[in-house]
């Protein structure tokens, strides 16, 4: 059994489990999200409001003042909630 294998699936799950927690909390409050997505060559992040999930196809729809996108949710690295201007503070992880 590959140790460091194990380790690294169990970090994706905690991440996972943590993004779902942000995106509820995002969605309920309507507070605006820095949400960063991975992408081939490096991350890119969006901020705006989380208007809408799409269970069927496992996406989020994020909009702002400018413009709007949909994002596989699989693909998000993190979500930040926003508040007055700030991004949240979270406690640290415990391993």
């Amino acid at each position: 059994m590959n140790v460091n294998g194990h380790a690294a699936d169990v970090a994706g799950c905690r991440q996972y489990e943590e993004n779902i927690r942000s995106l509820a909390v995002a969605m309920f409050t309507e507070k605006e999200a820095i949400v960063t997505v991975r992408g081939d060559l490096e991350a890119q992040t969006i901020q705006g409001r989380i208007t809408k999930l799409d269970k069927e196809r496992k996406r989020i729809k994020i909009e702002n003042a400018d413009e709007y996108c949909w994002v596989d949710f699989p693909d998000v690295a993190g979500i930040e909630i926003v508040i007055d201007g700030s991004v949240a503070s979270r406690p640290p992880h415990r391993i």
